[in-house]
């Protein structure tokens, strides 16, 4: 990735469109989890990692939640450009 992208990261908004895709993606999992034989392991994992169950309304309500501004906060904080470094291998013939 260009420095270009890296900025154009950092200054141009997530078109709303682009939210779409993830959000139905996000949400197919959940649902099928809760559907298929992995139902009786989604609770136990939920509990494990977030000390909690997390219902499949209250999950796809978080997941509709996420707004553009949530996606532009990332790329704010961690592409910095000062402190990028990039590396180069290279390999000779054999």
């Amino acid at each position: 990735m260009r420095g270009r992208e890296f900025r154009n990261l950092k200054t141009t908004a997530v078109p709303e469109e682009e939210l779409a895709a993830p959000r139905t993606s996000s949400k197919a999992p959940h649902a099928f989890a809760r559907i298929f034989d992995r139902a009786h392991v989604e609770p136990g994992r939920q509990e494990m990692y977030y000390d909690r169950f997390y219902g499949l309304d209250e999950l796809i309500e978080r997941i509709e939640a996420v707004t553009i501004d949530d996606c532009s906060k990332p790329p704010k904080e961690f592409f910095r450009t000062e402190q990028i470094a990039v590396t180069i291998l290279a390999t000779s013939p054999a």
